[in-house]
């Protein structure tokens, strides 16, 4: 379940927060750790407003640190879950 902090993000209940926090970045947020996702605003073929992604974009957190592949899955499953509740389509880039 997901419920809207404000106009540019929303927390799950199981306690991590997906924001926006400008035109062109994302935060997710979970516990102490912060991922900032750059995206690029862009439109599917049929006209559904998208962000595309490069598919590396979860493989650090803010501090430098690496996540772990397994731990990357689990983000990227959240990212898009919430993603998916705002209404948003994920285009990841190779």
């Amino acid at each position: 379940m997901f419920k809207y902090i404000n106009k540019q993000g929303v927390e799950s209940d199981q306690g991590f927060i997906v924001q926006f926090v400008g035109r062109f970045e994302v935060e997710y947020r979970e516990d102490a750790g912060v991922i900032s996702i750059y995206v690029e605003p862009d439109y599917t073929p049929s006209q559904e407003f998208c962000l595309q992604i490069d598919s590396d974009a979860f493989t650090h957190w803010i501090d430098g640190a690496s996540v772990p592949f397994e731990k990357q899955s689990e983000i990227i499953s959240n990212f898009k879950a919430a993603m998916r509740f705002q209404n948003i389509k994920i285009i990841f880039n190779q």
